[in-house]
């Protein structure tokens, strides 16, 4: 009889054990990470010779967010530039340089012949892909050939999925999408995270019902410690702040006067950088709009100067959307520290300012003085309006506050089993 129990207790918790494994894996969720495909066309680009207007390569590039993908299909926008077919071209997925351009090749994606396109615009898609890209990370689409009269489209409207704060490129250069980015539409698989405690709940119920069978004199005390430890912790936890951290590109441009001050310099090998803490997680397809009354804590840092809520000369107003996700994809917040109006020698103003377009930091110094105070000042400056950063998003649980419910999970299960021990003698 004692070992048909064990055996169920046993099995039991291999079980919770085995269920615990299971929902650590996060289930993946259909996605769309950049569409302008249907958005009004408003000129077209050719991709390679024989045109004499051809400007290719072509590349548009598209970013995932705070967790892994899967590239399932692509799907662009092209047709022939009033000329006969001649050849075809290639599309690839290529890696970022680094500085928001177009940088090395990552696979390629298919051969599109001359032939499959009319002179009227084509959707040209590729399904079946099976591309796993890292996330928070920036890609493109290339579209390139030395013999084909095929031209992709591109459009000004940029309130697409994902297309605002991206980037194309041609034979000329980079650009920011808000001139008008080639038309495409990026979807797959995203994977969603689950909070962090569930996994470990589901282990502490296994880990004490590996304990629970055995017959314990002191299993009353430990559980109900143990179940109230974790219910102390966890209604702490549960009151948790958000934290969302923001890593920028690095400047594209910086103005230093030096030797005049301020003394030293900004470089490109700085960018801006920070958190904001938010009383709650924003919530998905967020249209963009005033969230400042939702700001608990904030710093922000951009290369020189650290800015924070205690040292903030003015109360700070921050603007952002979200994807379906719930993922920072527009935003704008300026902080500035110091007087708007310098008045003694030396006296310094502060500046840091981030959105989806730019990003900027500045410090201001009064270099003269006169009877109404500074009448003459220099700056130092640095910009990013090619490469905007990407936001990171907390998890849903917050790590701490695994171990709180883990604790709760082995109080839970103690209390259970202690409760079936009613009545029955326990030998000495």
């Amino acid at each position: 009889m004692k070992s048909r129990k064990l055996f169920a207790g046993a099995f039991a918790c291999a079980v919770v054990f085995v269920f615990g494994a299971a929902i650590s894996s996060a289930p993946a969720t259909a996605a769309v990470l950049y569409d302008n495909l249907s958005a009004g066309t408003n000129g077209i680009d050719n991709i390679g010779p024989p045109s004499p207007d051809a400007i290719g390569p072509l590349y548009d590039s598209f970013s995932t967010l705070g967790s892994s993908f899967t590239l399932t299909q692509l799907q662009i926008l092209v047709g022939l530039q009033g000329a006969s077919p001649v050849g075809g071209f290639n599309v690839a997925l290529y890696n970022d340089s680094g500085a928001s351009t177009p940088g090395s090749l990552n696979q390629n994606i298919a051969t599109v012949l001359d032939s499959a396109l009319s002179s009227s615009a084509s959707v040209i898609t590729f399904s079946s892909l099976a591309i796993t890209l890292a996330p928070a990370t920036r890609y493109w689409i290339g579209l390139s050939s030395t013999n084909t009269n095929a031209a992709w489209l591109w459009s000004n409207d940029i309130s697409g999925p994902g297309v605002a704060g991206e980037f194309y490129s041609d034979a000329h250069g980079t650009f920011s999408n808000i001139t008008g980015p080639y038309q495409m539409q990026i979807s797959g698989d995203a994977a969603t995270p689950l909070p962090a405690a569930l996994p470990l709940f589901a282990s502490g119920l296994g880990a004490l019902g590996v304990f629970g069978w055995r017959r314990n004199r002191k299993t009353k005390l430990r559980t109900l410690i143990g179940f109230a430890l974790g219910y102390l912790a966890s209604v702490s936890a549960a009151a948790a702040s958000t934290v969302y951290t923001y890593a920028g590109q690095n400047y594209t441009n910086t103005t230093s006067f030096d030797p005049t001050p301020p003394s030293g310099s900004y470089t490109s090998a700085m960018h801006v950088s920070g958190t904001i803490t938010l009383a709650t997680l924003l919530a998905p397809n967020l249209p963009f709009q005033d969230i400042s009354a939702q700001i608990l804590d904030f710093s922000f840092f951009d290369g020189r100067t650290t800015i924070t809520k205690a040292t903030a000369s003015q109360p700070v107003t921050l603007f952002a959307g979200t994807d379906p996700f719930g993922n920072i994809t527009g935003w704008g917040v300026g902080l500035n520290m110091g007087n708007d109006i310098l008045q003694t020698l030396g006296e310094q103003s502060y500046f840091i300012q981030t959105s989806t377009v730019h990003d900027q930091g500045e410090i201001t110094e009064c270099t003269a003085v006169g009877t109404l105070g500074c009448s003459f000042s220099q700056s130092d400056a640095a910009f990013n309006d090619r490469s905007p950063g990407i936001w990171s998003n907390p998890d849903i649980t917050p790590v701490p506050a695994a171990l709180p419910l883990f604790a709760g999970g082995l109080g839970v299960i103690g209390l259970v089993v202690r409760k079936r021990r009613r009545g029955q003698t326990v030998s000495a």
